[in-house]
């Protein structure tokens, strides 16, 4: 699969929902254009776009280390873990951000198998190694997220 369709995944069910939250979608999402999708962050006066890896969507953080090999002067990237996977959540801090191109985490708490709180106590290894190398987590909530640098 290409860049674009790994990342740029389901779109029809994308398309169903953006009217409820009053979005559409952009055209480069709609046909999976990559040069597109340049396109449209330059008329739109956008640097560079976050991209965030949706683990329980079925997003892979390899395919988030081709985008930024692809795009790094686009794109800014955060791997997703899952905080389930115990010591292999960690060693994909390791080998994404600390030693990779990504510049923090996110992780969806609530689709986590048995959703999390964020001050559940099984976050606390994942929270200190962050804290520790000042890696930014974001907290993924449904459509909301919440990021931190501290």
């Amino acid at each position: 699969a290409s860049i674009a369709e790994s990342i740029l995944y389901d779109c029809g069910r994308r398309e169903k929902m953006a009217p409820r939250f009053g979005m559409h979608l952009a055209p480069s999402v709609l046909t999976k254009s990559m040069s597109l999708w340049e396109q449209e962050l330059d008329e739109a006066g956008i640097d560079r776009a976050v991209a965030l890896i949706r683990r329980a969507t079925g997003m892979r953080n390899d395919d988030l280390t081709e985008l930024i090999a692809a795009y790094p002067d686009k794109v800014i990237g955060l791997v997703g873990i899952d905080p389930e996977d115990g010591q292999a959540a960690l060693e994909d801090i390791d080998r994404y951000v600390l030693q990779g191109p990504a510049a923090g985490i996110v992780m969806e708490l609530g689709k986590c198998r048995m959703p999390l709180m964020a001050d559940d106590e099984r976050l606390y290894p994942l929270y200190e190694k962050c804290q520790a190398a000042s890696v930014s987590v974001t907290l993924g909530f449904g459509p909301i997220i919440f990021t931190s640098t501290r």
